[in-house]
């Protein structure tokens, strides 16, 4: 993704993995002004955020205080929606920074999985007869009320019509109802059409 302000941490929230953040790495970066436990429970509470929808817990095996009693500290591992709710509520410059940064992360995160989750187009063999083929000739493509009923290749120096268009509209009101030529330089509309020849 874009340069790491925030690690990412795949976790799994309501049965499915999803990139997290740890609120204590966010806590820090956005230089909040009270302490971390404090600060992450009161957001919780405030915005109504949900254990296991928008966060996990996970429970890390402590130290001892200085009075030797057991001191567990607690991971808030949190969605990218809640990290940047959080973000955007604390009202700084560190706050906008982030959530334009997860924005971008999210952003680049759904391409990529669009990316994966599209098949393979299969690529046209350039080298093919047919492409080769219509590289070099013209087609005369005959349609009659939208369909097509006739096609011939037609030589490089073979002439269709004089440059009077209405010996044109005649030959092609006699022999053909509806019309298309396609030249070599419109070979991409003929690709198109070669469904429609096959």
């Amino acid at each position: 993704m874009t340069t790491d302000l925030i690690a990412f941490h795949a976790q799994v929230i309501s049965d499915q993995q999803v990139e997290t953040v740890n609120a204590r790495e966010l806590h820090s970066f956005l230089e909040v002004g009270r302490d971390y436990s404090t600060w992450i429970k009161n957001r919780i509470k405030q915005y109504k955020f949900e254990e296991c929808q928008d966060f996990i817990l996970i429970h890390q095996n402590g130290g001892t205080n200085g009075k030797g009693g057991d001191r567990r500290s607690v991971d808030y591992f949190i969605t990218l929606d809640m990290a940047k709710e959080l973000a955007m509520v604390e009202r700084n410059e560190k706050g906008r920074q982030a959530r334009r940064y997860f924005i971008e992360c999210e952003r680049q995160l759904k391409e990529k999985l669009q990316q994966e989750a599209q098949p393979a187009q299969p690529e046209l063999n350039l080298q093919s007869p047919v492409t080769n083929l219509l590289d070099r000739v013209r087609m005369l493509l005959v349609f009659e009320k939208g369909n097509l009923v006739h096609t011939r290749a037609i030589k490089e120096d073979e002439l269709l019509t004089s440059t009077e268009p209405k010996y044109l509209a005649q030959f092609v009101r006699e022999c053909m109802p509806d019309y298309a030529l396609v030249k070599k330089e419109n070979v991409l509309k003929a690709k198109e059409l070669l469904g429609v020849l096959a």
